[in-house]
């Protein structure tokens, strides 16, 4: 699909997407890696490759179809320091944040540990990758490892500081039949044909100070150093320098906004966004531009090249509303899924934004910046900002700072807000449009509150960051009443409320009204919202779970960063070390995700937001979101709407059916035509999973099934067929 918009070069150019893969099969995962901050390209024989912060996607020259490679389809890690193409066999050499080194070719990945792996003290970060004849080059902040492509593996390693201490090297060419190290100490060279290059007394120093790169043109030597590029001793250029590569006997040299083309002079001058490097293929211009994409510039016309992804990584709240995923990004965009597409809306001067929800009424989009205020989407996608002149306050110790940093609606539609470090910091907007606010009657440093949610009762909870516990409000029949208010702080110990550490980081109420509070130390758990302000109170417990084979407290020493409830009432829990989904009466855990057991990003989980209509559950990392296509879904109280999916059931499908739209906890029959049953099994949330076999674990033939419904009233309706092709 070709899409017409305004480039950010000034001109309209053309986009070729690749559409993010479909709603993926019950099991299984898909990336949703930023794709936009192009910061290295590089060329094979019939591709030209992009690498990002975070992962690597090519270009077929013959057709311009995109390929996005990931960790959950070929790559080893996420996090992306370098990239180096070898032309004559097709290889790209890839490094990784890590120090990890995979080598692609043709789809198939080899992984190389070595240099991951040494241990040798220092700085292992890969800078640049130089490849020449099968052996590729990697300048390090210990010196230069060299691979043998041939074989796979780590050949030598040259440290070659002046007294044989690590030096970082930041690029290396081949010119003259020398090797010409661009390091922190100096240029230095070595011949191509020398031995033991290990040793730094065969480097010799050309000249002394810190050279950034060094390439070579037709036996001259190029240098960038300080802020000019030099052909060998001669000044050639001076500017605002990020890059310098030699490509089809041109220098193309990326400025913070142009690409500047020399060979003894300026020969052209191609206007950008952020360009980071640039190389010529097939006469054409490619930039790597860290705000645009991939860019190709040929015969005067510009062509951007980026799939279908999030503009960043997520840094602040998530959630789905009828298969519409919004996320904060934590600076000033909110990302959009939706039918399988990424959009970014930009609220410019609307810095930091962390937290947002879906107004009920018209699922319009509310958005907090911890600065900036508050922000209302409407859905004609105008937008109106609260701040000055509104009950949103700026922090009493910062006059220009209106810092909303929680917002939800209850039951009676009122918009509830966090106005963190206001005198005042909590604010209700009602529904009939009117304000209130409201003073905490304890005391904490900044006034500093975060999250909030509000229960079945319309009680609001609310965080108090930084080790101050969590609070608990009841606003009594009438909101503007305030002889009816009701305050209780929980904190840790019996009588306080019993939560496991006072660091609150998170909350989640799930679909008894049972309050799930993640701390640094674990999980507390409020079952008995309804008696928090009676004369027996209400304190946490702290509920065992089974995990590992060895029962303990909920999360013991875990730092809990984001809990959220799926159809089923079980809890997906999100940590440090990964993310769990833990049963819904907590006594056992069903997954345990980390990056070394699954496709996972990384086992930094921010947040956790699921598609309440697909059973997908998105993971909001350090390193990106991706997600994984869950088995429970909200629940219907009727069978009307049901849907079947894969239906028909293609020959060879092993994966997961899932029927979808019935109530939870309901018993699904799937029967023979004549009433024969074949397989039994109980909803979660409003889906049942069935994996296309009988009971006695056979493949079941070609045919026509019945799917039969009853819930525990025990009235039993034919809620769909399936037709199951085996062949």
């Amino acid at each position: 699909m070709l899409q017409r918009i305004t480039a950010l070069y000034g001109v309209a150019f053309l986009i070729p997407y690749l559409l993010q893969a479909q709603l993926p099969p019950i099991g299984q995962w898909r990336e949703h890696l930023p794709y936009r901050q192009v910061q290295q390209v590089a060329a094979t024989s019939n591709k030209v490759w992009a690498a990002t912060p975070f992962s690597i996607f090519s270009v077929d020259i013959s057709d311009n179809s995109i390929e996005r490679y990931s960790k959950l389809n070929s790559l080893s890690e996420t996090g992306i320091s370098a990239i180096g193409a070898a032309a004559e066999s097709n290889e790209l050499v890839i490094a990784y944040a890590n120090s990890h080194i995979d080598v692609l070719n043709e789809g198939a990945v080899t992984s190389i540990h070595a240099l991951k792996n040494s241990t040798h003290p220092g700085n292992k970060t890969v800078y640049s990758i130089f490849v020449h004849h099968q052996q590729a080059f990697l300048c390090t902040g210990l010196g230069i490892v060299v691979l043998d492509l041939a074989r796979n593996e780590v050949k030598d390693t040259w440290i070659i500081g002046h007294n044989g201490e690590a030096v970082p090297v930041r690029s290396l060419t081949i010119n003259s039949h020398f090797f010409y190290a661009a390091t922190d100490q100096g240029l230095k060279k070595a011949p191509v044909s020398g031995n033991n290059l290990a040793d730094f007394r065969n480097w010799e120093l050309v000249y002394a100070g810190e050279v950034k790169q060094v390439g070579s043109l037709n036996g001259q030597l190029i240098t960038w150093r300080n802020d000019s590029v030099y052909m060998d001793a001669r000044f050639l250029y001076k500017g605002a320098i990020r890059n310098i590569h030699v490509s089809e006997n041109k220098i193309l040299v990326s400025e913070t906004s142009r690409v500047v083309v020399l060979s003894n002079t300026i020969e052209n001058t191609i206007p950008g966004s952020a360009p980071r490097q640039a190389i010529i293929k097939d006469n054409a211009y490619w930039i790597a531009d860290s705000l645009a994409g991939l860019i190709k510039f040929s015969n005067g016309a510009f062509t951007s090249y980026l799939p279908n992804a999030p503009a960043g990584i997520a840094t602040g709240a998530m959630q789905a509303v009828r298969s519409v995923l919004q996320v904060a990004s934590g600076s000033e965009s909110i990302f959009t899924f939706s039918n399988n597409s990424w959009t970014t809306t930009q609220l410019d001067s609307f810095p930091n934004i962390n937290t947002l929800t879906i107004d009920p009424t018209d699922n319009s989009v509310w958005a907090g910046s911890f600065g900036g205020g508050l922000a209302h989407m409407h859905p004609d996608r105008s937008i109106t900002i609260y701040k000055q002149g509104s009950a949103i306050r700026p922090a009493y110790f910062d006059a220009g700072s209106y810092r909303v940093s929680g917002l939800a609606f209850d039951k009676d539609r009122h918009l509830w807000i966090t106005n963190s470090g206001a005198n005042q910091v909590l604010v209700v907007k009602k529904a009939d449009g009117s304000w209130r606010t409201f003073t905490i009657p304890f005391v904490f440093p900044e006034n500093t509150v975060s999250q909030i949610i509000t229960d079945d009762l319309n009680q609001k909870w609310m965080v108090l960051p930084n080790g101050h516990g969590l609070v608990c409000f009841n606003h009594g029949p009438s909101v503007d009443n305030p002889a009816d208010d009701q305050w209780k702080r929980y904190l840790s110990g019996a009588g306080n409320g019993n939560l496991p550490d006072n660091n609150v980081l998170c909350l989640a109420k799930d679909r008894n009204n049972i309050i799930w509070v993640g701390t640094t130390r674990g999980m507390g758990v409020i079952q008995c919202a309804q008696d928090v302000f009676s004369s027996k109170g209400c304190d946490a417990v702290l509920p065992v779970v089974q995990r590992d084979n060895f029962a303990g407290y909920l999360f013991r020493d875990e730092q809990v960063q984001c809990i959220t409830v799926d159809g089923a009432n079980r809890k997906w829990v999100g940590t440090r070390n990964g993310v769990w989904l833990i049963s819904a009466d907590a006594e056992k855990t069903i997954y345990r995700f980390t990056e070394t057991n699954s496709p996972l990003l990384s086992n930094d989980v921010k947040q956790i937001a699921i598609d309440p209509v697909t059973g997908e559950v998105f993971f909001a990392t350090a390193r990106g979101i991706c997600s994984f296509r869950s088995t429970a879904t909200e629940t219907s109280d009727t069978a009307k709407n049901v849907l079947v999916f894969p239906n028909p059931v293609p020959p060879g499908y092993s994966g997961a059916i899932a029927i979808r739209g019935i109530a939870n906890n309901a018993t699904v029959k799937i029967t023979e035509l004549d009433g024969r049953l074949l397989y039994q099994t109980r909803a979660l949330g409003g889906q049942a999973i069935w994996n296309g076999k009988n009971y006695r674990g056979h493949t079941i033939a070609t045919g026509v099934y019945l799917v039969l419904v009853s819930t525990d009233t025990h009235q039993e309706k034919l809620a769909a067929k399936i037709v199951f092709v085996s062949k």
